[in-house]
């Protein structure tokens, strides 16, 4: 078992780690507590999942166990496809041999399924009683589509709700962020997520989905954020604008004025925003790896199927012709329709209609041009990529 050693000395204080090697023990010294804590995290995780993480993946495990274990939280920004998944699935893992309940909050219900399979690819499955908070939804085995966790029952849902927290029976609640996305006032699940997170672990997923200053389901997750033990984000685009640092509160030292750093990064622009992540980097809360890319090659493939591709294009063309024609005369009853309900709305007293928003809209056509092209182009392409995924295996 890995451990700390204070080392006085006439020179300071400094810090060895102990930890075993080839059944041998072995030690190194360091002269910051800092940087013995950081080190000792990432033995441990070495230790416990040597070969189920990357070796990257075990640097955020590391980050993420000593951000926690100082009262912050860990931001995990790496780019799609360097497995913030599975380091997830480690926190999940972490928290839970520590003794938190762990709540795990996506975008959709599909990446249950994701997240289950890096938990039961670090081997971790058997650490965890999962409820499933939206309604229906289990989890299956994407291969052979095995059902894996079924779909938890209302009566246990509603239970946990009215008892405002969660049921003895579970460790690890599964939920997307539309589950909170009413005032906790009208909605009391709402309500329930702030106090079940209390002295919980919360990992959020695609935390920006929950970014949005002003939202329900921001306001509800922040609140859920002040109560819990420990929390880790994830996102590869967490921070789009100034105002969505607020649900990124636990990154920050208690010493920051949150209420003014908004203002504060919206004054300084990109240039202040950038010092920002480099000092949560810093200060080993951040984390953001990518591919490298430098040796990428493009090859264009030329399809063979260039005489039915034109036709194709040709028919299409004729169709968009005619929405456009029919766009218009939607245009044209949209603005009768608007009229209409205008002329109503002054025959109604003024405090009755007072912000009141009805009306009609229609969609323009040329917004939906460029969707339609990709999904087109899309299409057409795929018997080409099927040929030279062939040719390549």
């Amino acid at each position: 078992m890995a451990s700390i050693q204070i080392l006085s000395r006439k020179t300071g204080k400094s810090y060895r780690v102990q930890f075993m090697r080839n059944g041998n023990r072995v030690s190194k010294v360091f002269s910051r507590k800092k940087d013995a804590e950081q080190f000792l995290a990432q033995i441990t995780v070495s230790d416990e999942l040597a070969d189920a993480l990357s070796p990257e993946q075990v640097d955020a495990v590391a980050l993420g166990i000593y951000a926690i274990e100082n009262d912050r939280a860990l931001l995990e920004g790496d780019q799609t496809g360097l497995g913030k998944g599975r380091v997830m699935a480690a926190m999940a893992r972490y928290n839970v041999l520590h003794g938190r309940k762990v709540i795990f909050i996506t975008e959709t219900p599909t990446l249950f399924t994701d997240f289950w399979r890096d938990v039961r690819d670090i081997n971790s499955a058997d650490l965890f009683s999962p409820m499933i908070v939206n309604d229906g939804v289990a989890m299956f085995d994407p291969v052979t589509g095995k059902k894996l966790i079924d779909a938890t029952p209302k009566a246990v849902i509603q239970r946990a709700i009215k008892n405002d927290e969660i049921p003895a029976e579970y460790n690890l609640v599964l939920a997307t962020y539309s589950q909170f996305n009413r005032t906790a006032e009208s909605s009391p699940k709402s309500r329930w997520i702030v106090s079940a997170a209390r002295n919980a672990a919360l990992n959020l997923d695609e935390s920006h989905n929950a970014a949005g200053a002003s939202s329900n389901t921001g306001t509800n997750i922040r609140a859920a954020i002040e109560y819990a033990d420990a929390v880790v984000y994830s996102s590869a685009t967490s921070m789009k604008n100034a105002s969505n640092v607020l649900i990124y509160s636990k990154l920050f030292p208690g010493s920051v004025d949150l209420g003014s750093l908004p203002e504060t990064l919206s004054a300084g622009g990109e240039v202040l925003q950038e010092v920002l992540s480099g000092m949560l980097a810093q200060d080993g809360v951040f984390i953001r790896r990518e591919h490298d890319l430098s040796g990428l090659q493009f090859r264009t493939a030329v399809s063979k199927q260039e005489a039915r591709n034109r036709e194709f294009s040709d028919k299409l063309a004729d169709i968009l012709e005619l929405m456009n024609y029919l766009s218009g005369d939607i245009k044209s009853l949209v603005n009768d329709r608007n009229k209409d309900i205008e002329k109503m709305l002054e025959s109604i007293p003024e405090s009755e209609r007072a912000g009141n928003r009805m009306g009609a809209s229609s969609v323009n056509f040329g917004s939906r041009l460029f969707a339609l092209y990709r999904q087109f182009l899309m299409a057409i392409k795929t018997d080409l990529a099927v040929e030279q995924t062939l040719d390549a295996l």
